[in-house]
């Protein structure tokens, strides 16, 4: 199968890709709060990608026109996409840019699976937007903490289990050897 790449998605034309900065988040205390743990909360969703994502630390990363896409970790080499903004003004160092979202359809869905080698937490798109593999889309209703259904990858069953499942629960209306057989 095939390999979807970020920009398989976001469409981004050659020219956006040279103005776009990606920013790897992590938890810091000094923006004020933690976007793993914020991130469900609709309230501080603007204020992770309006704010955390364009916050000029002690370089100013986020001039006028810079696109920016932001990320943060959800476990090793996993990064949830909190949103794409386009910056308006630059405010100066130690200040978050105004920005504005370009798309909120993949603010908080998008999981890409890349392996952050620097501490760097900015990042040229040009350099690695090719590198952002597409592991899943969330539906609108998926949260950080659903383990409803946690991926085709990451779901196994054994026989055993499976034939207990089967052969105990009265509510699946079926009988284990036709579902058994349709398994096969």
């Amino acid at each position: 199968m095939e390999t979807i790449r970020l920009n398989d998605l976001l469409q981004l034309t050659r020219e956006e890709i040279d103005r776009t900065k990606i920013r790897f988040m992590v938890p810091k205390s000094d923006i004020g709060f933690n976007p793993n743990a914020d991130a469900e909360d609709p309230s501080k969703q603007d204020e992770i990608n309006l704010t955390a994502l364009v916050h000029n630390e002690k370089k100013i990363f986020f001039k006028d026109g810079v696109i920016a896409i932001g990320f943060i970790r959800i476990r090793d080499d996993y990064w949830l996409m909190t949103g794409i903004v386009k910056v308006i003004k630059d405010n100066g160092q130690s200040q978050p840019a105004t920005a504005e979202y370009l798309t909120k359809k993949y603010n908080f869905r998008l999981v890409v699976r890349f392996h952050k080698k620097s501490q760097n937490g900015v990042r040229l798109a040009k350099g690695i937007i090719d590198d952002l593999e597409v592991i899943e889309v969330w539906n609108s209703d998926k949260t950080l903490n659903d383990t409803t259904f946690p991926g085709y990858k990451n779901v196994s069953v054994g026989y055993r289990e499976l034939k207990k499942n089967l052969n105990l629960n009265p509510q699946n209306g079926a009988r284990p050897y036709a579902v058994a057989k349709a398994f096969t």
